[in-house]
């Protein structure tokens, strides 16, 4: 079990790791949007979206397991 101390400084880990995301996904938007062609961005953003969000989960399980 978590020490109150280890939990704050796992919550602050978590919040200071997910604010960048933000910054890192505009540059992305933005280099897609002007090297990609507009017919092909959609499917462009599908594929993104569907490995960003599935990395997560996969990192995710992995942590559990350590």
């Amino acid at each position: 079990m978590l020490s109150t101390d280890a939990l704050c400084v796992w919550c602050v880990g978590a919040v200071l790791g997910w604010l960048p995301i933000p910054l890192m996904n505009a540059n992305l938007d933005v280099l897609f949007h002007t090297h990609i062609p507009v017919k092909m961005q959609g499917r462009v953003y599908a594929t993104r979206n569907s490995l960003q969000f599935f990395t997560i989960h996969l990192g995710i399980s992995l942590v559990a397991r350590s």
